[in-house]
């Protein structure tokens, strides 16, 4: 138990802890092209009757693995993380939200970083 616990801490603490208040500093106010252009096209689109919109971007990763369990043939851990951005009828981004669970907010550092990578 101590060795599931040790490597739990280990990947959480790896992975770090996501803040969406770097990305509602960074993007609150831009226009919403401009995150188009440097994140990619959103997992997926709501238009609502007023004219604003809320767009989600969407991670997803499983650990597997046996070769650190002593006592399991296989443990798996997964990870997700949804980034949703509200957009104003005039194109310009309100707020972003964070939607994580799994090995702390890794899944979001994942997200992140990928997005902010391309």
């Amino acid at each position: 138990m101590k060795n599931i616990l040790a490597i739990l801490a280990i990947i959480t603490l790896s992975h770090g802890c996501a803040s969406i208040e770097p990305l509602q500093e960074e993007w609150a106010g831009r226009n919403f092209n401009d995150l188009i252009l440097a994140w990619g096209t959103p997992a997926n689109t709501s238009d609502l009757l007023d004219g604003r919109k809320v767009v989600r971007y969407s991670g997803s990763r499983r650990y597997e693995g046996n070769r650190y369990f002593r006592y399991s043939s296989t443990i798996s851990l997964s990870t997700f993380c949804n980034i949703d951005v509200f957009v104003e009828s005039d194109n310009t981004i309100a707020r972003m939200d964070l939607d994580a669970s799994g090995l702390g907010d890794g899944g979001c550092r994942r997200l992140i970083g990928e997005l902010e990578d391309r």
